[in-house]
């Protein structure tokens, strides 16, 4: 008896707590602009990596083209290999103007002139390893991969290795423009073509696809 009249006690103390919150929010006590992010359930039994190293997912709740493709964006994360994902602690997917608006009010260091502005469709942190992505329905094409392996060459190093040095030096212009601004860039473009366009990274750089591959070798033995 005394267990039904605790739990009744503690239902009471939940719905005056979701009622006093929603009160406060209809006189504009609560910033409904921290709600627009929200973390979206992954089921367990649907995930490829079964343990912690599974990124949160987080999606703009008032854009309904993201929401109504939380399903594909669960499935594509599935397919990619789990070293990818294992180092990131949450990827954001969102709108244009919130991805610009998160990118302007410090998550990014540096000034940002208007016709950049237009260009960002994605950013990493290597201070919280957060992926931040503009989302668009093809996401082999979206930034996400390529801020994945940002965030793994964060935490590796990768791009920092005389290796990798040296494929820069003598094939940064093989994969994409945007490739030959740094080794870093170039790094995370490669990685995106061997993840996603696999034969085309092949036939433009095989020093830089054999590189890939001894590394996807390396963490699937792990």
């Amino acid at each position: 008896m005394k267990h039904v009249i605790k739990v009744i006690w503690c239902s009471y103390i939940v719905f005056c707590c979701l009622l006093n919150l929603q009160i406060f929010a209809n006189y504009g006590f609560v910033d409904l602009e921290l709600c627009k992010i929200r973390p979206v359930a992954l089921e367990g039994e649907s995930l490829k990596s079964q343990d912690d190293d599974m990124p949160a997912i987080f999606v703009e709740t008032e854009n309904k083209k993201i929401n109504n493709d939380v399903n594909r964006i669960k499935t594509y994360l599935n397919k990619l290999p789990s070293y990818l994902l294992q180092d990131c602690k949450a990827i954001h997917f969102v709108g244009h103007d919130q991805l610009i608006k998160t990118y302007m009010v410090g998550e990014k260091e540096g000034d940002v002139s208007n016709k950049d502005k237009e260009e960002i469709i994605g950013y990493a942190l290597e201070r919280n390893m957060h992926a931040h992505v503009q989302y668009q329905s093809n996401l082999d094409k979206s930034a996400l991969v390529h801020e994945l392996w940002h965030i793994y060459d964060f935490n590796h190093g990768n791009s920092d290795s005389q290796e990798f040095q040296a494929l820069y030096l003598h094939g940064g212009d093989s994969v994409t423009e945007y490739g030959k601004i740094s080794p870093g860039e170039f790094f995370a473009e490669a990685g995106w073509w061997y993840t996603v366009y696999p034969e085309k990274l092949k036939e433009n750089n095989m020093d830089v696809y054999s590189y890939f591959k001894n590394l996807d070798n390396k963490e699937e033995c792990l």
